[in-house]
């Protein structure tokens, strides 16, 4: 069987009524029928929003690079905080039922803990997964395939979808 990684924007997942009514709950519904599904939080905003509340200033698309130069107060609440978003994404997935795992932005590999920025998991996935896909708004769409750009494996959908935007 086939195996799939899905990155949910956390835009996305915090709204069930986006999930639902822009057919990303579907959409995984589909997939998880003819593969192994893991899905990840793309939990930027909420990182941010965290490291904000205990007054730490970081750039959006710079999380990696704050990571490896702040103290021990903004890995443990970039820590806290995509442990908490795959938890609650965790159970969305449980609660609608779908049969897909929840994978966090963390390896611990090798005894000490790493956290991955949204956008470098997707790269640690790389070669994990037959396939890789970003959901995303659809006013996101360009900045991922920009971003993403040296990747081809890795395949954004915009949400809700639509012909023109897939």
């Amino acid at each position: 069987m086939k195996s799939a990684f899905v990155q949910i924007e956390d835009n996305l997942y915090r709204n069930i009524v986006c999930m639902d009514e822009y057919g990303i709950l579907d959409w995984i519904s589909e997939f998880s029928e003819t593969r192994r599904v893991v899905i990840g939080p793309d939990a930027e905003n909420r990182i941010i929003g965290g490291c904000y509340a205990r007054g730490i200033a970081v750039k959006p698309n710079d999380i990696k690079h704050q990571l490896k130069k702040t103290s021990k107060l903004t890995q443990a609440t970039v820590a806290d905080t995509v442990k908490k978003e795959s938890e609650f994404l965790r159970m969305l997935i449980m609660d609608e039922g779908l049969d897909a795992e929840v994978s966090a932005p963390i390896d611990n590999t090798g005894g000490e803990e790493q956290i991955f920025s949204p956008h470098d998991y997707v790269i640690h996935v790389l070669g994990k997964f037959d396939e890789i896909y970003l959901a995303t708004t659809r006013c996101g769409i360009e900045g991922k395939k920009m971003m993403f750009s040296g990747f081809p494996a890795v395949q954004i959908v915009g949400f809700p979808k639509d012909k023109n935007y897939l």
